[in-house]
């Protein structure tokens, strides 16, 4: 399969160097090889277990008790915290 180099790094918008064009094509090469040896009616079903596509249900918790975190810091101001200046 040939591949127009100059066109997927513009396509893609990386810069590829001249020194590792050729470097870039033959691993691109070695990708299509090796998709071109999977089946093509791979039955995938058998690899999927029933626990991966399990939801859970959403479960309600009460409100947990917040606190104000800005009182907690002696530099606050409107209700953000402060960096004090220091020299």
């Amino acid at each position: 399969m040939e591949f127009d180099i100059k066109r997927i790094s513009r396509l893609s918008k990386l810069e590829i160097d001249k020194s590792r064009e050729q470097s870039v094509i033959d691993d691109m090469n070695q990708i299509v090889e090796f998709v071109s040896m999977l089946p093509q009616d791979a039955d995938i079903s058998e690899n999927m277990g029933s626990a991966s596509c399990v939801l859970r249900s959403d479960l309600h918790k009460e409100k947990t008790e917040s606190i104000d975190v800005s009182s907690l810091s002696d530099y606050t101001e409107n209700g953000c915290f402060c960096v004090p200046k220091t020299v």
